[in-house]
């Protein structure tokens, strides 16, 4: 199952407050972003040819980026990488444009908050392996 997360980004909005995406630890593969980009409030249309980048800070101050998809109704698709589900925790993000000219165009920071994979007493969740490749989270009730 894909989860598809939309957020709308302008490349002109200046917060002290971060607009937040809720994500689950271990959700790999299944955390979509659909990021809608505007500029003072006004919708602008991505081109199709643009580099498109996700670029992420955990709360250790590592910072990595990642490519992202332009979609036909110029938004952007991004998935959110493994690298910040593994943890809990909090991520600092924002996506950054590069059209054909060269240009570079920066949106507003958002966080992606990682909460913990399980969330009720009496449960835990264990990693299930095959041939040493993560597969799931599989839950185990404790006695």
């Amino acid at each position: 199952m894909t989860t598809i997360q939309e957020i709308v980004l302008d490349l002109c909005y200046e917060s002290d407050k971060y607009k937040t995406i809720c994500a689950v630890q271990n959700d790999y593969n299944s955390r979509i972003l659909k990021i809608e980009i505007t500029d003072q409030g006004r919708r602008t249309y991505v081109n199709k040819g643009a580099s498109v980048f996700l670029n992420i800070d955990n709360q250790a101050n590592e910072s990595k980026l990642f490519d992202c998809s332009v979609n036909t109704d110029g938004s952007i698709s991004a998935s959110i990488p493994s690298w910040v589900l593994q943890n809990i925790g909090s991520y600092i993000c924002n996506v950054s444009i590069i059209d054909g000219n060269s240009k570079l165009s920066t949106a507003e920071y958002f966080c992606i908050k990682v909460n913990a994979v399980y969330e009720r007493e009496g449960c835990c969740f264990t990693t299930l392996y095959l041939d040493n490749q993560y597969v799931l989270p599989t839950c185990g009730i404790l006695w």
